[in-house]
Order: structure tokens, then C-alpha cells, then sequence
């Protein structure tokens, strides 16, 4: 009778934990200022998205998250589709990642635009379509989604692409002239080039490559996926108080 007694109440132990305790999960990105931002050697970032997520988990008690930095977004990008990471902290939305991942609401926009060397175009580009950009090398990152027109440019060879595996890489190459245009978040250029000290050489095309929205991403193979409606929840209360517009327009 007690060794049943204590099966039973170990089992009881084990439900109520379960029941009760939190779920840990690990959400991650490769660096890309000011979203994603890493300070020295640590592997925990920081940066405005990150900010954005911390506020709403505060408010979903049932998930603890660990925020970590990654080397590599195209293999970022396959552990989640396998279930070896829960999710992504921002990023663009797709029809393949959709396969896979469970798309939180919005919550902040996006602008992708092409930028280039004053003193190699010093009249500037001006484009319509991506045949007009033909004569040019385009810069961006592998397994980035710049937009949907631009991916098909690059399969059907209608422009020439260096694809890199980090953001910096393909930037610092327009700004010594391996590339004639670098594709890249105008934010995220922005900020890359004034720290560096080079944004009075760097302009940007006015026509866009697109003007969307970015998300949070869970596999759905993570425990926190079925929670993605009390997320949204917050997303919009946080929405209502402005909390978006404090942080990243700041």
C-alpha cells in the first residue's frame, strides 16, 4: 500500500508540474542592428525587437524565454523547421515558412530598399522593374526574403546577386565597390552605416523593394505554438498603449 501511495503521489507530482510549471523555450536570430544587437562576448542579445518580445512575454507567465544569438540564419532558419529551435525572434513572413512555423501577429513595419555608393552613381539609380537593374550586381544575405519579385528576379537571372551569409558582409562590399547596390531593411543599413562612419558615402534608391511587416515565429513543433493566440492577445494591448512606436521609433 505505500509503495502505491508513493506512486500515486509522485504521479500526482508529475501532472501538477506539468500543469502548472512554465515552458522554456529559446528564441533566436543572428545579429542585425538595431533589432538584434550583440554586446561583446555575449551569447544573450539585445537590441529593439528583443525589447518588444521581453514585453510581451512578461505578460504570458505560462513561457519562459532565453533569447540567444546564432551564427548562421539559413541554418537558424532549418533548426527551427526540424524542432531544434522553438523560434525566431523577427523576421519576414512566407509562404515556405508558413509550412513550418506559426506567425505571430505583426508588430512592427518594415521597409526594404537598395542602397548605393554616391561616388560610383552620382546621378543616382532610378528603376521600375527588376529588368532596369540588369546591368547591375545586387548585394543581400542567403535565405534572406527581401520580397517575393526579388527572389523570382534572382531564380529567373534577371539580376545578378552576391549572396552572403552575413548582413555586414554584402554592405561593407558596396562600400569598396564589389557591388553596385546592396538590398537590406533601410533601418538595419542606416544603422550599420552611420557606425561605421560611412553613411555620407552611402545613398538610398527612393523606389523600394518592398513595405511590408515583420512577425515573431514559433516552430510549430515548439510547446509554446498552441499559446500563439494569448501572444497576439498582448500584441494588440501592447499596441493600444503605444508600447510598438516607445521602442522602435525611438
Amino acid at each position: 500500500m505505500k509503495k502505491i501511495t508513493s506512486i500515486l503521489l509522485a504521479l500526482l507530482f508529475f501532472f501538477s508540474t506539468q500543469a502548472f510549471g512554465k515552458i522554456t523555450i529559446t528564441l533566436a536570430e543572428d545579429p542585425w542592428p538595431p533589432f538584434i544587437v550583440k554586446e561583446g562576448s555575449s551569447s544573450s542579445p539585445k537590441g529593439t525587437a528583443v525589447q518588444f518580445l521581453k514585453r510581451i512575454f512578461e505578460r504570458v507567465p505560462e513561457i519562459e524565454v532565453k533569447f540567444v544569438l546564432h551564427d548562421s540564419w539559413s541554418r537558424l532558419l532549418d533548426e527551427v523547421k526540424h524542432g531544434k529551435m522553438d523560434g525566431i525572434i523577427i523576421l519576414a513572413k512566407t509562404a515556405e515558412r508558413e509550412e513550418y512555423m506559426t506567425y505571430s501577429d505583426s508588430y512592427t513595419q518594415k521597409r526594404t530598399v537598395f542602397f548605393y555608393k554616391k561616388s560610383r552613381f552620382p546621378k543616382g539609380i532610378k528603376w521600375n522593374t527588376y529588368e532596369d537593374l540588369s546591368s547591375y550586381v545586387i548585394g543581400g544575405q542567403r535565405s534572406s526574403n527581401y520580397s517575393n519579385d526579388f527572389e523570382e528576379a534572382i531564380k529567373n537571372n534577371v539580376i545578378k546577386a552576391e549572396l552572403v551569409t552575413e548582413i555586414k558582409q554584402h554592405l561593407i562590399m558596396l562600400k569598396y565597390g564589389r557591388i553596385d547596390l546592396a538590398a537590406e531593411n533601410e533601418v538595419v543599413g542606416n544603422t550599420f552605416y552611420k557606425e561605421k562612419g560611412w553613411h555620407n558615402e552611402i545613398a538610398i534608391v527612393e523606389k523600394p523593394i518592398d513595405v511590408g511587416l515583420y512577425y515573431m515565429a514559433l516552430s510549430k513543433k515548439s510547446p509554446a505554438a498552441s499559446l500563439m493566440p494569448k501572444i497576439n492577445k498582448v500584441i494588440a494591448q501592447l499596441k493600444k498603449e503605444g508600447v510598438p512606436d516607445q521602442i522602435f521609433n525611438q
